[in-house]
């Protein structure tokens, strides 16, 4: 027998439309409940163990009483993001707990923890305002960090964790972008670049590395076509490894090759070995 599915619009009964309404009431709650799962380490923990891990440890691994660990443990449960076993015995309960694979994702994709960062951090109190926003046009949510009139305003004065969210939300997107949009610069046949934000320097850097750089210099016969072609393929390799290894094993792993890698770069340069 195949697996039921539907779509959110069209729910194939009333009980699973008034189910998904149901997870759009407790959203909020869930969302609370991961964010102090990741930053108290027992969703990093769990993703961690290669196996179901026992209550008791995760109580002995954190600063958390047995009721608090088992109210978020219990709520993750019922959103997808742990699995639950349970075995009895005569004096005690065995009660055991892995991440599923959203909650795997959840602690290893960094676009997912920049994402719940940025709302957690900067959106989700000031959300409370959207509908004095919407009726009075203005920016209302700003009334929780500060009397500003646009948030650029007092972003230098942002308290943390709030400001940290923000540029690494901001960087993040504004980073990925650049190949398109110097791409389409090449293509416009621009000839003077006003650059104007704060990421002007990544922006500079990233343009000599575009695709204008390489007409400029191809146009000059400065390109060497082999080195460059096998540069761009390692390039592309490695990307894609580097992607799968995040998910895998975790951005702390692919840092550490990352910088085992640079250091062995920096020793053969100088002819240590």
């Amino acid at each position: 027998m195949s697996k039921k599915t539907y779509s959110f619009t069209t729910a194939a009964t009333a009980a699973d439309a008034r189910f998904e309404a149901q997870r759009i009431a407790f959203a909020p709650v869930v969302f609370q409940v991961v964010q102090v799962l990741r930053r108290e380490g027992l969703l990093r923990t769990l993703v961690a163990a290669r196996d179901w891990v026992r209550h008791n440890e995760l109580i002995a691994a954190s600063r958390l009483s047995d009721y608090a660990i088992t109210v978020l443990l219990e709520t993750a449960y019922a959103a997808g993001i742990v699995d639950r076993v349970e075995q009895a015995h005569l004096e005690d309960r065995d009660v055991r707990w892995r991440a599923t694979m959203v909650g795997r994702v959840i602690e290893r994709d960094p676009l997912v923890g920049i994402n719940m960062d940025f709302v957690g951090d900067v959106c989700y109190r000031s959300l409370a305002h959207l509908g004095e926003a919407l009726r009075s046009g203005t920016p209302a949510g700003l009334a929780e960090f500060g009397p500003w009139k646009t948030f650029y305003e007092g972003m230098a004065g942002l308290p943390e964790p709030a400001r940290a969210s923000w540029f690494a939300y901001d960087h993040f997107y504004s980073d990925s972008a650049f190949p398109d949009a110097l791409d389409a610069l090449a293509l416009c046949g621009a000839t003077h670049i006003a650059d104007v934000g704060a990421n002007t320097g990544k922006f500079a850097v990233a343009f000599f590395f575009s695709l204008a750089a390489l007409i400029l210099f191809a146009g000059a016969g400065q390109v060497r076509w082999l080195p460059g072609i096998a540069l761009g393929a390692g390039s592309t390799v490695g990307g894609i490894i580097g992607a799968r290894l995040v998910i895998s094993k975790g951005a702390t792993w692919v840092r550490a090759v990352v910088v085992i890698s640079a250091i062995a770069a920096i020793v053969k340069l100088l002819g240590v070995f």
